[in-house]
Parts: C-alpha cells; structure tokens; sequence
C-alpha cells in the first residue's frame, strides 16, 4: 500500500512539475566535429550555457519547492472542472467535487453534480449522479445510474 501511495504522489508530483516546472532550454551549443580542433571560447560558451539552464532549473524547484505547504505535501485547490484533480490521461481519477463529497477512481463521480456528501471508489462509480446526496458507492460502476 506504501508503495501504491509513493507511486501516485510521484505521478502526481511529476504531472504538476510537468505543467508548471518543466526544464529550460540548453542552447544554442557549439556542435564540434571529431578530429577538428576546438576553441577554447566555444567549448567555454557550450560550458556557459548549461551552467545558466542548469541554474535556471535549480531557482524553478526551489520556486515550487517553496509552494508545498506543510512541506512534503501535494497541495490542490478544492476540485473544479479544470482545477484540483488528479488525472489519468485525461479522465478524473481522484477528486472532491461538490460539497463535501470524494471520489476515487477512473471517472467515478462526474463535475457537473449538485449531490453533497457522496463517496465513490472504483471505475464510474456514481457517475452519473446529478443531485443525489449521502451515497456510498463501493465497486467499479457502482450506482452508476443514480441520478438523484
């Protein structure tokens, strides 16, 4: 279960880096050609230019470093439509929708629901729920037509 959880804080990490921190461009570098001689001036400007991309990255992991709080956390705004979820592709996976309300799994739950106090785990659980409240939906397509 550890890892399952260390697995999905990475993937979560990764995801929110990769959007938001990802690595600047090295360049332009000299490309030099074997058996040529190389300047001095060109291989110190290839050295320049990734110790500038190198010290670029470092300020943006230290800027997203200091945007955890509690530190070791993956902080998320409350879920909206485009905001506050943990996907898999593109679909929602792990959310907080509505008022009070979890869901866990591919799709489970939806993001148009007026329902409050709702918990879903497993594939479409309680998916298509428009204005049901205190439902406990246990098992991929559990509930999945409740609609009230």
């Amino acid at each position: 279960m550890k890892t399952n959880l260390r697995v999905l804080v990475s993937a979560t990490l990764l995801a929110w880096v990769g959007g938001t921190g990802h690595a600047g461009p090295v360049g332009p570098l000299k490309t030099f050609t074997a058996g040529t001689p190389a300047k001095a001036s060109e291989v110190n400007g290839n050295f320049g230019a990734v110790s500038a991309a190198v010290n670029d990255n470092d300020a943006r992991i230290t800027a997203l470093q200091s945007t955890v709080s509690p530190v070791g956390n993956i902080v998320l705004v409350p879920s909206t439509a485009t905001a506050g979820n943990i996907l898999k592709g593109a679909a929602p996976f792990i959310h907080n929708f509505g008022t009070a309300n979890t869901f866990i799994g591919v799709n489970a739950g939806n993001l148009t629901m007026s329902g409050i106090q709702n918990a879903a785990i497993g594939e479409s659980a309680l998916q298509n729920n428009t204005t049901g409240g205190r439902n406990t939906a246990s098992g991929a397509f559990a509930l999945f037509s409740k609609r009230s």
